[in-house]
């Protein structure tokens, strides 16, 4: 019996002890859902959710539990919303072959066959068992976000609570010497520490080797780092002799020179503090008190290297800070004895926690009331305005957020003296990592953005091998110069409110939440419009037609230059080329974006009646360009006449036409006019061109030799063709000159006024060495003298019968 009721009590307590053991699951269960089957996926997520249930509803979990829980959370999101999307992928095929089948038959109709009533059957099986796991996965990923958003209002609490907790104020004397005698005993148990640690460290003759090795860790790090820094500074860094270094040049020295100065004696003491915690030489309360160092070391180190980098006190011309030339110097000082109170007082605060097991309330107090005055005084001692010139640090703005600083910095020790210390704390770290975070972005973005100017601007370094390789243009590169810009901005800001808010107190995983709710996007009408789809979608659009662009300028510049083509041909293939791209650009736009094509030719279905009616004319132009280009009519390069235009094709694209004249002005003739009107063309099968010359002679003049010294010039000239030959014609007898033409064959138009003007020069010539006259119009006027008083006939009554008389002119009048 006794045994019996032993073993009911030993039940009953196992059973109590039950709910007070959390179960544990695989953290690495999530990794291994994919392979899984839905069942055990949906399970998996179920007990975690019950998990976060049962740990929130008890005792208040510790933080770091707290963030096992979330990414449990976070777990369930993302193996949920796989499971979701699985679901709908296996949607798609399902309804599309019930679609396939059609509606079941009506009351009336014939039956459909036991097979396709079978299959239906099945069909809808699958979609129901489809829904049903879409439904779930849906369910827990709402579960599981709740539950993301509780944990997120337990945290806010407890900060909430940590920050206004109300200490003794310092204002009391009582409070001070408490907190002094506080002062006292942790003082002695700091300097205990070390003495401790020498008592039961390991001898030199016992751990030679571990001595050793921290010894040459150190000596390893010196001799390695030391010529680095050398050659980074004198490569890289801040050159005296440089009197007007570039923007870009005065960046990457700020960055060397802030690296090189900290990061030496950083990698020595790491490595120092390292090998001697790592060979157990340091340990206890002493080891926690170097690590402690050690961070408070590298904070100052990294603060005061790369401020002094950044003002430059020494060298103006390097400076990026816009500041005066004496508020250099000044800001440079306070923001190294800054750095230093801050280290200090962040490593006494440590020192202090280390050595007691809990703070002693006094003295935090005290503690903290003292560094936050301190610290704000000296955080007011940059923010005066002969440091900040209005005009380069913002304008009308910078004054405001001055007022701003000096108000926040007064607030953060009045709290603490009314006896919220902690709220004053958390209220100066807050504004130096805001500040410290606005300034490594403000930093980010000056070299990112100067890369940007040095690759896409025109006048930039690097821009002119990026052209050669890919074919970019000038504007197109200012295009993406702007945007690109504009992008980073964006992304920087975006980042910069993250951390911030992250900063002053919301939690990470709501943050997550937020963030994943609004990269999924939202429903607007059916249309889910995410965001990160759409950027998705218009970075495989740009990378598209930067692809297009390189294969257009490889084909234009190295692939059809050694061919037989000629030039227009050439051209029509790389604008083919490019128009296909583009389309092919916006297809994997669209479908990056997840866009259902059918819906869209729906869409543009219905309004291809309005867009024709208002846009039939550019319609019409895009079209006769895709003629131009497969039929040829004209290419590049050809000497077209056109209704009012001559001059030389320069470009086809889409809408229009390009002529150039010959007074280097360009004519945009729209593409429908160009087939629609006729056009000739000087160089459709081939650039060769016939010239014609006239030319008079005098009646009485020698045909024959007049015939030999016109082919004579021509036959003398040397871009005159030999086949086909020049030939002279006897066209006419003129009114006051014998016509002859001289027809010659250049081989190319581009010589046709060069040769037309020679060949006119060299037949005046040859006719003046020959005698030959080139006569001008001749008129002879007859004046005939009718007796007085008669009228010529046909004259009127008031005919003047006066005589008159007029001679002709001499022989050869006016030509």
């Amino acid at each position: 019996m006794r045994r019996l009721a032993r073993l009911c009590l030993a039940l009953l307590i196992a059973a109590a002890a039950v709910p007070l053991t959390a179960p544990q699951l695989d953290p690495a269960w999530a990794q291994a859902a994919p392979q899984q089957p839905f069942a055990q996926r949906s399970g998996d997520w179920q007990r975690n959710l019950e998990l976060v249930r049962q740990e929130l509803g008890g005792v208040p979990p510790t933080p770091e539990r707290i963030a096992q829980l979330q990414q449990n959370l976070n777990d369930v999101v993302q193996v949920a919303a796989a499971a979701e999307a699985d679901a709908q992928a296996a949607l798609i095929p399902l309804r599309q072959e019930l679609d396939t089948l059609g509606p079941a038959p009506a009351e009336g109709e014939p039956p459909e066959l036991p097979e396709i009533v079978q299959a239906r059957k099945e069909i809808q099986d699958s979609l129901a068992a489809q829904e049903a796991r879409l439904r779930q996965a849906q369910l827990a990923q709402t579960q599981a976000r709740a539950l993301l958003r509780e944990i997120s209002r337990l945290q806010q609490r407890e900060l909430t609570e940590r920050l206004m907790h109300n200490f003794a104020s310092p204002l009391q004397p009582a409070t001070w010497v408490t907190a002094i005698g506080q002062a006292v005993d942790a003082l002695q148990k700091l300097l205990q520490a070390p003495l401790e640690w020498w008592r039961e460290a390991p001898s030199l003759e016992e751990r030679a080797g571990a001595y050793l090795l921290a010894l040459l860790a150190f000596v390893l790090a010196l001799v390695l780092g030391w010529p680095l820094r050398l050659f980074l500074k004198s490569r890289l860094g801040r050159d005296p002799e440089v009197t007007a270094p570039s923007y870009g040049r005065r960046l990457l020295a700020t960055v060397v020179d802030g690296v090189a100065d900290f990061g030496l004696p950083l990698v020595a003491l790491a490595a120092l503090a390292w090998a001697l915690i790592d060979q157990g030489l340091l340990s206890g309360i002493f080891a926690d008190l170097v690590e402690a160092a050690v961070r408070a070391l590298i904070v100052f180190l990294f603060i005061a290297g790369i401020s002094r980098a950044a003002l430059s006190p020494h060298l103006p011309e390097w400076r990026i800070v816009p500041t005066s030339p004496d508020g250099a110097v000044h800001l440079a000082n306070r923001i190294t004895l800054f750095a230093l109170v801050l280290v200090g007082a962040g490593f006494a605060y440590r020192a202090v926690e280390i050595v007691s097991p809990v703070f002693p309330e006094a003295l935090q107090s005290v503690m903290l009331t003292v560094f936050l005055i301190v610290n704000a005084v000296l955080l007011m001692g940059l923010l005066p305005s002969r440091f900040w010139p209005d005009s380069a640090t913002g304008g009308p703005y910078w004054p405001f957020a001055r007022l701003l600083g000096w108000i926040l910095l007064a607030a953060a020790p009045a709290t603490a003296l009314a006896g919220y210390a902690n709220f004053g704390a958390y209220l100066l770290s807050r504004i130096i990592a805001v500040a410290l975070l606005a300034g490594a972005a403000l930093l980010a973005r000056a070299i990112l953005r100067e890369l940007m100017e040095q690759t896409l601007r025109p006048e930039g370094r690097w821009f002119a091998g990026l052209a050669r390789y890919t074919g970019l243009g000038e504007q197109t590169g200012r295009v993406l110069l702007f945007w690109s810009a504009l992008l980073l901005d964006l992304l920087l800001i975006l980042g910069f409110v993250y951390v911030t808010l992250n900063l002053v107190g919301v939690p990470t995983a709501l943050l997550n939440l937020w963030t994943r709710e609004a990269l999924e996007g939202f429903d607007v009408g059916g249309l889910t419009i995410s965001p990160i789809d759409f950027l998705l979608a218009v970075a495989v659009f740009l990378v598209a037609l930067a692809l297009t662009g390189l294969l257009k300028n490889t084909l234009s510049e190295r692939i059809l230059p050694q061919t037989r083509l000629d030039i227009g041909v050439r051209q029509s293939i790389v604008a083919g080329t490019g128009y296909l791209g583009v389309i092919v650009a916006i297809l994997l736009g669209i479908g990056a974006a997840g866009l259902d094509l059918s819906n869209i030719a729906i869409v543009a279905g219905a309004l291809s009646v309005g867009i024709g009616f208002g846009l039939r004319e550019v319609v019409n132009n895009f079209v006769s360009g895709l003629l131009l280009l497969i039929e040829r009519p004209i290419k590049v390069g050809d000497w077209i006449v056109t209704a009012g235009h001559e001059g030389m094709v320069k470009r086809i694209s889409v809408r229009a036409t390009e002529i150039e004249t010959f007074d280097r002005a360009s004519v945009i003739v729209p593409n429908s006019e160009l087939i629609t009107q006729p056009v000739t063309n000087w160089t459709h099968k081939n650039r060769v061109a016939r010239i014609i010359v006239r030319v008079g002679v005098a009646y009485g003049s020698d045909t024959q030799l007049v015939h030999d010294l016109l082919l004579k010039c021509a036959q003398e000239h040397a871009d005159v063709l030999k086949v086909p030959a020049p030939y002279v014609l006897f066209r006419n007898f003129g009114e006051s000159a014998l016509d002859f033409e001289l027809r010659v064959y250049v081989r190319d138009t581009d010589y046709f006024l060069t040769v037309g003007s020679d060949l006119h020069f060299a037949v005046d010539r040859a006719f003046r060495d020959n005698g030959v006259t080139i006569p001008f119009p001749q008129r002879d006027l007859h004046v005939v003298n009718w007796p007085a008083g008669a009228a010529p006939p046909g004259a009127g009554p008031a005919a003047s019968t006066t005589p008159s008389r007029a001679e002709a002119g001499p022989e050869g009048g006016e030509r």
